[in-house]
């Protein structure tokens, strides 16, 4: 009788409101009854008589979502990889519906795990999750945590700040600093990084005299190598300046074209106080490589083609050679590049990757980030030219397409499908045990590709054994997309 009536009053039907004490009619009873299940389903403990009945009636501004929606929830709720859950709760927010009754719980404990899905959640999760969320203080700092600007000064737990914090430097950044400057040495040494990380959004030259000051607290090394990277990424700041005047002396232009690479062979007491050897090493070589690295990285790429008068793609060239000064030079500008998001470079950077065509010049995680701080629409036309004018070349084509982690375009998904229905089809996957095993990890590219194309995928790889997860993911997003009406719009 109480899950009964516990989901007549989520859903809104009961129309008539508890009251406290002495009430005494069946139907009071029993919807003091219901609110008694909602708390404790809720992880409320329950001490006596309900102290807050449901309201008469929750008026709610959004219709629930469809049936066929509700069904996509009830499956993809209870698959082990959350991927698709995360997609089913951001589109049901973009299409402007609201959840299930019965799932605003379980969205709740999802958000508390999740800080990214924060405001998709409590878009959907309607007033119920906003009733539902007073009688559990996680549920309730869940929406604590989307106005911080009103919240901050209550006793929030750790796992509240951190993304009201990062909600807070989005529209007051200079209000979040001073609550990170009053927060930051109260909490426990790790925790320190993770709120130092903050900063990240929203940062600016504003946050350089605080994160100048972090940078001599030596008495906290994690909290001064963390201020260290986030002064990296810094242009025009007096940390950026010092690691150009360092710089200017390390590399050198030769008389014959070429660029001589000049390793600092002592840490110098400046060098250590700008956290050059936050980086650990096994060896003194690799020790000399990572401070050099550390410099390199913190000097706007663009710095290098005005101050030699050359372009991006003769000082790519010059880093062909197969030694490792070479080599630190390529990985020390993709850094750069990334820290200072200079796209021109980013852009340079994946095209000369790709056609150079050595599985040696860059490893995996530079190749993600490069894709990831370019815009998607930038990394599947370069894509595409690579498919058309080096279709062979598939270890670097695939090695790139993994981390194409962005919702595909309907023309990329396409390009893409008869790209690796050619690769299985032919064969070449067997004499390459990288690219064979790249593609028994098909699956993955489901999760981003455009559900549209679902019918296309399924008339050129349904015969494939490698495809078949594939095959299933795709199939569960476009019933998805169609079941929200979002088919032909893309997010």
């Amino acid at each position: 009788m109480n899950i009964e009536l516990t989901q007549q009053a989520m859903s809104g039907t009961l129309h008539s409101a508890g009251v406290n004490g002495t009430a005494l009619s069946p139907e009071d009873l029993l919807i003091d009854a219901a609110t008694f299940s909602l708390k404790r389903r809720a992880g409320v403990v329950i001490g006596g008589h309900a102290t807050e009945a449901l309201p008469r009636a929750i008026c709610e501004q959004r219709e629930v979502a469809p049936d066929a929606a509700t069904d996509m929830l009830d499956h993809v709720a209870n698959c082990a990889d959350r991927s698709l859950l995360r997609e089913w709760i951001m589109l049901c927010n973009y299409a402007g519906y609201r959840a299930p009754a019965h799932h605003v719980g379980s969205l709740l404990n999802l958000a508390v795990m999740d800080d990214e899905l924060l405001e998709n959640v409590i878009a959907i999760a309607g007033c119920r999750g906003w009733w539902l969320a007073r009688q559990r203080r996680d549920w309730l700092h869940v929406y604590l945590a989307i106005q911080p600007e009103t919240y901050m000064d209550r006793n929030l737990s750790i796992r509240t700040r951190l993304p009201s914090l990062r909600l807070l430097r989005q529209s007051h950044p200079a209000m979040a600093r001073c609550w990170l400057q009053k927060w930051l040495f109260k909490e426990s040494d790790g925790v320190h990084v993770a709120l130092l990380r903050t900063l990240k959004t929203g940062l600016s030259l504003d946050d350089e005299p605080y994160l100048e000051s972090l940078l001599q607290n030596r008495h906290n090394v994690l909290v001064a190598d963390e201020a260290a990277n986030l002064l990296t990424c810094m242009s025009g700041s007096a940390y950026v300046r010092r690691m150009i005047e360092r710089m200017q002396q390390a590399l050198l232009w030769r008389e014959n074209g070429s660029l001589q690479v000049v390793k600092y062979e002592f840490m110098t007491e400046s060098m250590g106080r700008d956290a050059i050897d936050r980086y650990f090493s096994h060896s003194r070589d690799l020790e000399k490589d990572n401070w050099y690295w550390a410099m390199l990285a913190a000097v706007p790429p663009a710095f290098w083609t005005a101050h030699f008068n050359t372009n991006i793609t003769t000082l790519l060239d010059m880093t062909t050679h197969p030694d490792s000064d070479t080599q630190l030079l390529l990985k020390g500008w993709i850094d750069a590049a990334v820290h200072h998001g200079d796209r021109k470079w980013l852009q340079a950077l994946l095209h000369w990757l790709l056609e150079h065509r050595s599985n040696q010049l860059v490893d995996y995680f530079r190749c993600r980030y490069i894709v990831q701080a370019l815009p998607p629409s930038t990394v599947e036309d370069q894509l595409i030219r690579s498919v058309i004018e080096a279709p062979d070349d598939a270890r670097h084509i695939l090695d790139v397409l993994t981390h194409c982690h962005h919702n595909w375009s309907k023309t990329f998904s396409t390009v893409i499908i008869d790209y690796v229905h050619r690769l299985i089809v032919e064969g070449c996957t067997y004499n390459d045990k990288k690219i064979h095993r790249m593609l028994q990890e098909i699956e993955n590219l489901g999760l981003y590709m455009y559900p549209g194309s679902f019918f296309a995928a399924v008339d050129q790889l349904n015969t494939l054994p490698e495809a078949a997860e594939f095959l299933n993911v795709l199939g569960l997003r476009y019933e998805m997309w169609r079941a929200f009406g979002l088919l032909e719009e893309g997010y």
